[in-house]
């Protein structure tokens, strides 16, 4: 990557410092361009790690530019490089909305929101509207990290999410969104495959479970590097959201060849 300090001496640097070798980062963007377009789903990386526009520009090359932010700061320092296509992948609570409202009226993005229950939905619903702001929303779906999500099965819990998103004037239904973080501690192939369809299979029966009850659902995203690298089948799959692409080249998992895992990303700390 070319930049005033690509011929900076290491001890002349300021520190705290990231520095990326470019060779390796774009062969790895490239590559996982390359999967999404084998499985016919589209790329929205998750920039959570690089936070860098530079790095951005590569990673959504040839895929159009939508990304996915886990906080407000990235929201709004993506979208002022022309990243204008924007998933805030955190349960939204109320508070936020009217900084990603800015986001939106400032820079002409949009943004979709995340959401697992209906008291949330209600809340940001509301000061959205006072705001006379209009949102995306996906329905989070829990696949197996337990971390947040609906279970894919609960069809109740779904519906009543979407019931409360279309009676908002406010937000408008997406789709539905699932993160296996969990395939980040599994060992070896067959169990991060066994993660990647557990992720990929619930997704797509929560986004079954919405339509068949005449909601209309245009996106289903899962995302996590592992899974993302290791899926042997995306069918039912809009999206997929890699985080680790730059820094990391996920060619196996760790436990069926550490070696294969190649990272050109080093930190000088102060």
């Amino acid at each position: 990557m070319h930049t005033p300090l690509a011929h900076t001496p290491l001890a002349e640097l300021s520190t705290p410092a990231l520095l990326l070798d470019s060779t390796v980062l774009e062969r790895n963007c490239d590559a996982m361009a390359r999967r999404a377009a084998r499985h016919g789903v589209a790329l929205r990386p998750h920039l959570k790690t690089s936070k860098s526009a530079e790095v951005a520009r590569l990673a959504t090359r040839g895929h159009g530019g939508a990304i996915t932010v886990s906080t407000v700061a990235e929201a709004d320092y993506f979208a002022r490089y022309g990243f204008l296509d924007l998933t805030y992948a955190v349960g939204i609570s109320a508070g936020k909305i009217d900084a990603l409202h800015r986001v939106q009226h400032v820079h002409g993005a949009r943004v979709n929101l995340l959401a697992d229950g209906v008291e949330a939905v209600r809340a940001a619903a509301a000061r959205a509207r006072a705001l006379g702001a209009r949102f995306g929303l996906l329905i989070e779906v829990d696949t197996g990290g337990g971390r947040g999500g609906v279970a894919p099965d609960d069809e109740q819990a779904l519906r009543a999410i979407a019931a409360e998103v279309q009676r908002s004037e406010s937000l408008t239904l997406a789709g539905v969104l699932t993160h296996a973080g969990h395939s980040y501690h599994a060992e070896g192939l067959d169990a991060i495959r066994a993660i990647a369809e557990a992720e990929r299979a619930g997704a797509v029966r929560a986004a079954g479970c919405l339509r068949a009850a005449g909601f209309a659902v245009d996106v289903v995203s899962v995302g996590a590097t592992p899974t993302a690298v290791c899926a042997e089948r995306l069918d039912g799959v809009t999206e997929m959201r890699p985080a680790s692409t730059p820094s990391s080249t996920w060619t196996r998992p760790r436990a069926a060849s550490a070696a294969s895992r190649t990272s050109r990303c080093r930190c000088w700390p102060r």
